[in-house]
């Protein structure tokens, strides 16, 4: 019983819980950094946009999925062992083609989107305790985070993505608190964009907070009822609203232009224990979204066509050993394989990490656009392959 209501998850409620937690994290303290670099008035502006884009780019991907899913079931195939991929539905309505194009975006994704997290933890901790170099520290949350793999998928994502939240959302209200209380600096300026590389970067990082559409298949799939979904991530974009606009808009207020040579919010803010609770909150919600890196299987999965097929002369056989066992239990082909690129990727990260805000995040903006308008085109020129 008490395991039910801690780990196995699959409502809607679960569903808004993951969107929202894996939509901010780390990004949360970069924001007004991002305001300075924006300005106050283009900041919002990007902010509600952003957040629109990603709302309707949800929608779209949870229209294909449904579609993906609805014609897999009529031809008996079964995902009772299986976490669909955006991949998939990419091959499944689309071809092969597309599907190699979305298995390199979500590679790409897989790559430096948890290297950026490891490096995020090491910035963190290092407010806390600078006895350790920054780079020896992402070696240490390197090896802790390696551990999240073992969590089979979405489903028993429950828990975690409500501390996710509840953290994210401390962190979020102690910023916009503090700076109010701690009021503006002697000389505060508001200068706004003075450059258009600094305008662009703030923008691509923005961009990067609303990124969380790049899961909607895992938590859909991990969903009793996929039809749901359609206002889950609009939902959950409104209250992630409600943190991001207020906390970046009052450190902004309170430090202006200061923050072009301070990243991470944090920094200015004097050191209390309130800080240092959301230092450490921050910490482990960088496990946690890690955690969501984690469920892409794409980087994951070890030879699963020959295992798929392994598996069907074993369920043939009536040996019941088909699968991986109990769905419940830890998926066999799930394997720590994230630990190389999370360790040696720091410095070719940090150089390719402005890229990887702005190519993929926009990309999947545009691809799950095209893929909606071409796969229900190709159904008004043929009805019966859709029905």
């Amino acid at each position: 019983m008490f395991s039910k209501y801690l780990w196995h998850g699959g409502s809607v409620y679960d569903a808004w819980f993951s969107c929202a937690s894996n939509q901010v994290a780390q990004v949360l303290l970069t924001l007004p950094y991002s305001f300075s670099q924006l300005g106050m008035a283009s900041g919002i502006i990007f902010q509600l946009f952003y957040g629109l884009m990603g709302s309707w780019t949800a929608y779209l991907i949870s229209v294909l999925y449904v579609e993906y899913r609805t014609r897999k079931e009529r031809e008996k195939v079964d995902f009772r062992n299986h976490v669909i991929q955006w991949f998939e539905v990419l091959d499944g309505l689309l071809g092969k083609h597309w599907r190699n194009i979305g298995l390199f975006f979500n590679c790409t994704f897989l790559l430096f989107g948890s290297v950026i997290q490891l490096i995020a933890c090491a910035s963190n901790i290092y407010y806390i305790n600078d006895k350790l170099d920054k780079r020896t520290w992402t070696y240490i949350f390197g090896a802790c985070c390696a551990t999240t793999v073992f969590i089979p998928s979405f489903h028993n994502y429950r828990v975690w993505s409500f501390l996710g939240l509840a953290m994210t959302t401390y962190t979020a209200w102690y910023l916009a608190i503090a700076s109010l209380l701690h009021g503006q600096v002697e000389g505060v300026q508001h200068a706004g964009p003075a450059k258009m590389v600094l305008y662009f970067t703030g923008a691509t990082n923005i961009l990067y907070t609303f990124g969380g559409h790049a899961v909607t298949v895992e938590i859909m799939d991990a969903m009793w009822k996929p039809q749901k979904f359609k206002l889950v991530y609009l939902v959950a974009t409104i209250y992630v609203l409600t943190l991001t606009l207020p906390s970046a808009s009052a450190v902004y207020w309170a430090f202006g232009d200061t923050l072009l040579d301070h990243s991470n919010a944090l920094s200015l803010l004097p050191r209390t224990r309130f800080r240092d609770t959301a230092v450490v909150l921050m910490l482990i919600h960088q496990a946690i979204h890690h955690l969501r890196i984690c469920m892409h299987a794409v980087v994951l999965r070890v030879g699963e066509a020959d295992r798929r097929a392994r598996n069907r002369e074993l369920d043939e056989e009536g040996t019941g050993q088909g699968g991986c066992g109990d769905p419940d239990l830890v998926p066999c082909h799930r394997v720590p394989l994230l630990r190389a690129h999370q360790l040696h990727g720091w410095i070719f990260a940090r150089q390719l990490h402005r890229l990887h805000n702005s190519f993929p995040c926009s990309h999947g903006y545009l691809r799950s656009c095209f893929s909606q308008r071409w796969v229900f085109f190709s159904a008004m020129c043929d009805p019966l392959e859709i029905r």
